[in-house]
């Protein structure tokens, strides 16, 4: 009220207040969008739509303000008669549990639609998203310059029981100024009856710089090559699978099949910041393949190795949990344990080191790893590590300029902090 009579009296006041009251819209208030629909130059001053979820009640209570703002708006956006068609009418049709999504999916299409100025996006992910894509697609292939200032983008799942297809997500990937991209609980795939691989075309991820998957629920070999091999001119790279979702099929990849190690080396130079996060379970792999003792020793030796070449990285996390995978410690066999060697893995540009979990990892050869990053001088810009495990450290290191901290992660997991002090001031000299 204070605002709005404040505006009425000052009209460069009024302009002000439009420019910061439409930069970020949340949660799609029914009022805003019949304003925007007669106000072109209100759609011109969003640069942020965050609307990653959705509530039925939402969608019967701005149905009628959607169709009418729709049919004010279309004849500006520059949609071909035909996805017009098909977004009108899904805006216009009765609204059944059946068909929320794709009412969901013709809003979104709208949106995108009406605001040509989008920096940043989050929106909710499903598997029948077609009229989305086809709003992007129509863009790309008319108008190059459309999403021209659209720099971050972030997808998540909007319905905990079921794991929807990132497919229809992937398009934003194609997008030639995108720079940030974040998919959650989605499974790398087409979706439907088809578990194909999504591909991504040769023009996808030319300015991407962040990309974080975080819950792959299915991604295959061939996706992942395709995935990073695409997008090879990223700064920060999470990698994130977890296998222990319930609404995909049983399939017989395992750990050992992606050599992201190799994938790294190859296109990922730049790469400053990178987490690379495994979780198997028995569920999905039972008997598949042979469970060997400290799985994960094995996998960082074969299927990682050494990082050395990327010369630009600052920090790694890593997290792997193949233990689900493991039955009894049969007495007697020679179970071969890989000796971790961090010093020798990791780049001399690394800064900041953390283990998360590895697994059914030898304690020992950890704490000995450990003790050895800190007594190296090869790391020599590497000034914290930390590790989540039940260890102590088997050696002294103070006299290396270390100091350690220790805490609880919970009632079952201790952490372990190390920092170089001294070091840290010579690398980020202000924020020490």
């Amino acid at each position: 009220g204070t605002l709005h009579n404040a505006c009425l009296t000052s009209k460069r006041l009024g302009r002000l207040a439009q420019t910061v009251l439409y930069y970020r819209l949340e949660g799609y208030p029914c009022d805003v969008i019949k304003t925007l629909s007669k106000s072109p130059h209100l759609c011109d001053m969003v640069h942020e739509l965050d609307f990653p979820s959705w509530t039925t009640s939402y969608l019967y209570d701005c149905r009628p303000e959607l169709q009418e703002s729709f049919i004010t708006a279309s004849s500006r956006l520059g949609l071909p008669p035909a996805l017009t068609e098909s977004i009108s009418a899904r805006l216009s049709s009765r609204i059944t549990l059946g068909n929320v999504e794709m009412h969901v999916d013709a809003v979104l299409a709208f949106w995108l639609a009406l605001l040509p100025n989008l920096r940043s996006l989050a929106i909710g992910s499903f598997t029948d998203m077609r009229m989305v894509p086809a709003v992007i697609r129509h863009y790309l292939e008319t108008d190059p310059t459309r999403f021209s200032l659209l720099r971050n983008v972030r997808l998540q799942p909007v319905n905990s029981e079921m794991v929807p297809s990132a497919a229809p997500g992937a398009i934003f990937l194609e997008l030639p100024a995108l720079e940030e991209a974040s998919f959650t609980e989605v499974a790398w795939c087409e979706g439907g009856d088809s578990l194909d691989d999504v591909l991504l075309p040769a023009t996808a991820c030319q300015r991407l710089k962040t990309l974080t998957t975080e819950g792959f629920f299915w991604i295959q070999p061939k996706g992942l090559e395709n995935l990073i091999s695409t997008c090879n001119n990223l700064r920060s790279l999470t990698l994130e699978f977890n296998t222990m979702g319930w609404d995909m099929p049983i399939f017989t990849d395992n750990p050992f099949d992606f050599a992201i190690g190799d994938l790294l080396r190859a296109n990922c130079q730049s790469l400053e910041d990178l987490t690379i996060s495994i979780t198997v379970s028995e569920r999905r792999y039972g008997r598949r393949f042979e469970r060997k003792w400290f799985a994960e020793q094995k996998w960082m030796a074969t299927n990682l190795g050494s990082l050395q070449s990327l010369a630009n990285l600052k920090q790694f996390t890593l997290g792997l949990d193949f233990k689900d995978l493991c039955g009894s410690k049969v007495e007697g066999n020679d179970f071969e344990t890989p000796e971790l060697d961090f010093v020798n893995m990791l780049p001399t540009s690394t800064n900041q080191f953390t283990v998360k979990e590895l697994g059914l990892t030898d304690l020992d050869h950890l704490a000995d790893s450990f003790c050895k990053l800190a007594e190296s001088d090869k790391l020599s810009k590497l000034h914290h590590a930390a590790y989540i495990a039940n260890m102590n450290l088997p050696r002294d290191v103070s006299n290396t300029g270390w100091t350690v901290a220790t805490g609880r992660q919970d009632e079952d997991w201790r952490y372990t902090d190390m920092i170089n002090e001294a070091r840290k001031r010579e690398i980020h000299p202000r924020t020490s």
